[in-house]
């Protein structure tokens, strides 16, 4: 499971580097809009702090150029509440799917009650603590699986639960830790980098395909896109933040 990092494309390869990654991708927000970096990347909606569908549109608009290298673009949602992101999502998916975007859908509190949209390119896994880490996103990661979806996991700044989506088959990951190291955080990217070590002692090889999609981790991806989404790993460690 590798990193998706919202920062400036100056910082990014340093910043994955000190985790001891040396396959990642950049997260791009409204939020934050930092410049796209040219490399594989992906589109958070900055929903968690700021609700702004208008802005958010805007934002895509201005990356259109870079479209071709985007893995997913997660359409808004609202934390906690998977029946009121379903509804976003009928909503607002055909506006992003129709200007040509991938889309991922975020995963929230009570997904496991209701059926996930018929349309989606991506799983994302948000959420409350609690629930992130309870069986029932296992049961959803495991569906994505089967369904030959990636699965990206939001909030992630510990060896531990770092260890945990990746046993699980997560593909991607984002944390502010990563991204913007707070204080006392050395402790926790050193966890995260020896885990990464360790487990890249024990990644398989990628198995081609027909149609030039390649399996990784159970997924079916496309073999330019291959390498992103390589799961390496395990770690240790309770997420503070």
């Amino acid at each position: 499971m590798i990193p998706l990092i919202d920062a400036s494309p100056a910082r990014i390869d340093d910043l994955a580097k000190q985790c001891g990654f040396s396959e990642y991708g950049q997260l791009q927000t409204p939020l934050t809009g930092y410049s796209n970096w040219g490399g594989m990347w992906a589109c958070d909606n900055g929903g968690f702090s700021e609700q702004n569908v208008a802005k958010f549109l805007r934002f895509l608009g201005r990356r259109k150029g870079h479209q071709h290298n985007c893995l997913w673009v997660t359409c808004p949602d609202v934390v906690g509440s998977a029946a009121r992101t379903l509804d976003l999502y009928r909503y607002l998916a055909p506006m992003i799917l129709g200007d040509g975007w991938p889309v991922a859908f975020v995963c929230q509190d009570g997904q496991e009650n209701i059926p996930l949209p018929d349309k989606w390119d991506a799983l994302f896994i948000g959420g409350t603590t609690a629930w992130k880490m309870s069986e029932h996103v296992e049961r959803l990661i495991l569906t994505a699986k089967w369904m030959g979806k990636p699965v990206h996991v939001g909030r992630i700044n510990t060896a531990k639960r770092w260890q945990h989506f990746n046993r699980r088959g997560a593909n991607t990951f984002d944390g502010s830790g990563i991204a913007r190291p707070y204080p006392g955080f050395d402790s926790q990217r050193d966890g995260i980098r020896l885990a990464v070590l360790q487990a890249m002692n024990s990644v398989g090889s990628v198995a081609p395909t027909a149609g030039g999609i390649g399996c990784v981790n159970g997924i079916a991806v496309p073999v330019a896109q291959r390498s992103l989404f390589q799961n390496v790993g395990e770690a240790e460690q309770e997420e503070q933040q």
